[in-house]
């Protein structure tokens, strides 16, 4: 089966409504297809038309995917440059590269640059130059060439590997990489480079090329912020990761699991990925939770017993049918809402099906 879809852009200052109405062949197309980009600039229309093949084809996975000519030699004061590539015939092709330090971000794509700015849902502020001292993060997503569809390839977590710039790369997290349809690919966060002191030049690498001293905390270490107490699950200058194991008060009536947080001296920044089992349970007094875009696991009975909980905001794509716990949401308010991101809302129906909430509780984008 193949997929056409169409990605616009503006030109001459013109800007997309919100409620555009889109026209293939003369034929209206279903608005929710149509994502207009936080700018107005970008309009993005997904699945238009599909045709299958007649020819039938044996499905191979991918073994390695060779990306080259990425830049890791930035220097205070850099824009972030995006000049990977892959060969003419490969059996697929880059989406789009991403450079960014958790708070700020940029892409190769202006259709995923609209996720960045100062509004309800950004990803983050616009990255706009390196800063001195600082960690920055290299991503690629890749999807099938036309070559790879049509001779019937698929990426596979099990066997596809990462070359960057001729170097194995270890995939962190490939359980969450891969979509399931084994058409798309994204790498988050594979290697790190430290903006070193003006003058001098960083090198990309999975290991801090700047600072040789850095100490990290061993797995299992708690850390504590001023909201809710956490553990170390992965700790090395490949990323730090935590799991929220408490909130430190069972009075909250809202809370915000967030992206990321600080150690204690604020020297290593950690993304929060995990919610701990029982971390909220009987937290009756809880009505509003908003999970973290990091947030790849939710532990068994997490929200349980939260009989005023009526509100939840997961901005968070990368949970799966697999890392969400058994009754994750048993006895949460009758009348609760759970809001999804938008291109997640039939994934996310499914897999957060009998999670112990009632069949009153609605999820919606």
């Amino acid at each position: 089966m193949y997929m056409y879809s169409v990605f616009l852009k503006t030109v001459d200052g013109n800007e997309f409504s919100k409620d555009l109405s889109l026209t293939l062949n003369g034929k209206q197309i279903d608005s929710r297809t149509i994502i207009v980009g936080n700018n107005g600039t970008t309009c993005f229309a997904d699945a238009l038309y599909s045709a299958r093949s007649e020819e039938k084809v044996t499905p191979k996975p991918i073994e390695v995917i060779e990306v080259n000519g990425v830049d890791f030699s930035f220097k205070a004061g850099d824009a972030p440059r995006f000049t990977g590539s892959v060969s003419e015939d490969a059996l697929y092709c880059i989406d789009h590269e991403r450079w960014s330090n958790l708070k700020e971000g940029w892409t190769s794509s202006d259709y995923w640059n609209g996720k960045y700015g100062d509004f309800d849902g950004s990803w983050g502020m616009p990255l706009t130059k390196f800063k001195a001292l600082e960690t920055y993060y290299y991503g690629i997503c890749l999807s099938l060439s036309a070559r790879g569809y049509r001779e019937g390839y698929y990426f596979d977590k099990n066997i596809t590997k990462l070359k960057i710039n001729g170097r194995l790369i270890p995939i962190p997290d490939p359980e969450n990489s891969f979509d399931e349809t084994g058409e798309t690919v994204w790498f988050s966060n594979i290697k790190s480079i430290v903006i070193p002191p003006q003058g001098s030049t960083a090198n990309g690498s999975t290991t801090n090329p700047s600072d040789t001293s850095q100490t990290f905390p061993k797995t299992g270490t708690w850390v504590k912020t001023k909201d809710a107490l956490y553990k170390v699950t992965k700790a090395d200058a490949t990323g730090c990761t935590v799991t929220l194991v408490k909130p430190h008060r069972k009075t909250n009536s809202t809370f915000t699991v967030p992206a990321t947080i600080k150690s204690e001296d604020g020297k290593i920044t950690f993304r929060v990925t995990e919610i701990s089992k029982n971390a909220f349970k009987n937290h009756v007094k809880l009505k509003k939770v908003t999970i973290g875009k990091n947030v790849s696991r939710v532990g068994a009975n997490a929200f349980s017993g939260c009989k005023k909980l009526k509100n939840i905001k997961i901005t968070s794509t990368q949970l799966t049918k697999k890392s969400i716990g058994k009754n994750v949401f048993k006895g949460i308010d009758k009348k609760a809402v759970i809001k999804v991101p938008k291109k997640k809302l039939k994934v996310y129906k499914s897999i957060f099906k009998g999670k112990g909430q009632a069949k009153s509780v609605k999820i919606k984008k």
